[in-house]
């Protein structure tokens, strides 16, 4: 299959691999530019600290004291990350937003105060469902995700009949790949465009329609 990989670097690089690994053709082209936003340093240690991207461990001001604190992810691309960052009490999720809220309701008792590093439009509320358990949770902005313009995607764009799949990692990124004219009433070559956001690898690779008879993968 011929599959958009619209995930941003650095990141995009392990899932081109993955996909080819497979015997996919992939077209690499990410749909957002990630860039850093300065946050104030910690003024006092939280009970625990939470990631839910890669991109908000890249970004977060580092604290040597911060690093034996629990630490709650959502996968385990982002555990390791926080892993090769420096910290020692690393808890993954292995999964998805829920999972996440599920691991720390489990592991860390309320009324716990939590720092979440993450992007300034996030995928979900996770601050609003944990402080309905009583926790206090104070979301620090270290990134944003921009639309690129609209001349990167033209290869995309020239090159859809052709294309069978679309990964995508989260939300933003379906608003994103829109801009080359995706909609759901499309049609590629090989069927109908549906698009689904995926959670984690490789159990919910997004994929288009792969044939008239709807076969997905």
């Amino acid at each position: 299959m011929r599959i958009w990989v619209t995930r941003t670097t650095p990141g995009n690089q392990s899932t081109v691999e993955s996909l080819q690994a497979l015997g996919h053709e992939v077209v690499c082209v990410p749909v957002l530019n990630v860039r850093r936003i300065d946050a104030d340093p910690l003024r006092s240690l939280p009970d625990a600290i939470v990631f839910t991207s890669g991109n908000g461990v890249r970004h977060h001001p580092m604290w040597p004291e911060a690093l034996d604190l629990p630490v709650f992810t959502v996968g385990n691309r982002t555990a390791d990350a926080v892993i090769r960052a420096g910290y020692r009490n690393v808890r993954s999720a292995n999964g998805d937003l829920r999972d996440l809220q599920t691991l720390i309701l489990n592991e860390l008792p309320p009324p716990g105060r939590i720092v979440h590093f993450g992007a300034r439009e996030p995928a979900g509320d996770l601050k609003g469902h944990l402080r309905r358990f009583g926790y206090l949770v104070d979301r620090k902005i270290v990134y944003i995700a921009d639309a690129v313009a609209l001349r990167w995607l033209l290869q995309v764009r020239t090159d859809l009949p052709n294309i069978d799949g679309i990964m995508v990692h989260w939300p933003a990124q379906v608003k994103g790949s829109r801009r080359c004219s995706l909609r759901p009433t499309g049609r590629g070559r090989s069927g109908a465009y549906r698009t689904h956001v995926r959670r984690s690898w490789p159990e919910c690779v997004t994929l288009r329609s792969t044939s008239h008879r709807g076969r997905q993968s």
